[in-house]
């Protein structure tokens, strides 16, 4: 079971950074947009 657990939150990690990353990306395309 604590495999499954470990998986879930190493997965959520990476879910989160490809988020971020995601967000961030489109913040910039955003800004070079506005101008």
């Amino acid at each position: 079971m604590k495999k499954v657990r470990d998986t879930t939150n190493s997965w959520r990690e990476i879910y989160l950074m490809e988020l971020a990353l995601y967000a961030d990306t489109i913040a910039l395309d955003y800004d070079i947009w506005r101008q």
